[in-house]
């Protein structure tokens, strides 16, 4: 196995590990976090089957045209939780339905489901961006009294993992076909290199801001 294949499989660990440590937690948590273990489990389940597709050398890209709207609607919820005392809830179910509509007709007409979803991704990716620098805005706000400052460390972890990968791998997203089909292999496996390494940050704070929210518990 070469170094990339390698650094690409390892990108796995952190995802199945916050699934596993989601699911021993997950009695203990309050309803945010309960939230955000299930897109955990989703994200955990379907990077399993992709892993069995990718060894049997099947096209995997449907699982993707699944996975964005339905960990979209997953971390849209989990940011209406966080946010519910902050901002209407209709409208971050507006931006969800939208986003779905969206999704939907990008998979059917533009960006087929064998083919990588790049305009849902980038999408998804500036709507996550958003309202991941306005849970910040609302952290940091020292007058904030209804949130604990356990939870608020939590979250911030959670938070932070979010918006360093999506915005790191924004313009990868963007520009992902265009990258795969006009140029070589060798520069296509390294921009995926670039976002196992957001991906492995991401699920890294990830792991910690769940650690530390679920040994409060003890």
């Amino acid at each position: 196995m070469t170094i990339t294949k390698a650094i690409l499989v390892a990108n796995d660990i952190p995802i199945l590990l916050s699934g596993v440590l989601a699911v021993i937690f997950y009695r203990r948590f309050e309803k945010k976090f309960k939230i955000f273990s299930w897109f955990l489990i989703c994200s955990s389940i379907i990077q399993i089957i992709a892993l069995i597709f990718w060894f049997v050398r099947a096209n995997n890209m449907p699982l993707l045209h699944l996975y964005v709207p339905l960990g979209f609607v997953l971390l849209a919820w989990f940011y209406q939780a966080v946010l519910e005392s902050f901002i209407n809830k209709g409208i971050i179910v507006t931006v969800t339905l939208l986003f779905l509509c969206f999704s939907i007709i990008n998979s059917v007409f533009f960006e087929n489901i064998h083919i990588f979803n790049s305009n849902a991704l980038t999408v998804e990716s500036i709507l996550l961006i958003i309202f991941s620098i306005f849970t910040f805005i609302v952290l940091l706000n020292q007058q904030l009294q209804s949130v604990t400052r356990d939870v608020k460390q939590s979250l911030s972890w959670i938070n932070s993992g979010i918006l360093i990968y999506y915005s790191t791998t924004l313009l990868l997203f963007y520009f992902s076909n265009y990258l795969m089909h006009h140029h070589s292999v060798n520069i296509s496996a390294f921009t995926w290199m670039f976002h196992s390494f957001a991906s492995i940050t991401m699920y890294c704070c990830i792991l910690v801001g769940l650690w530390k929210r679920g040994r409060k518990y003890h």
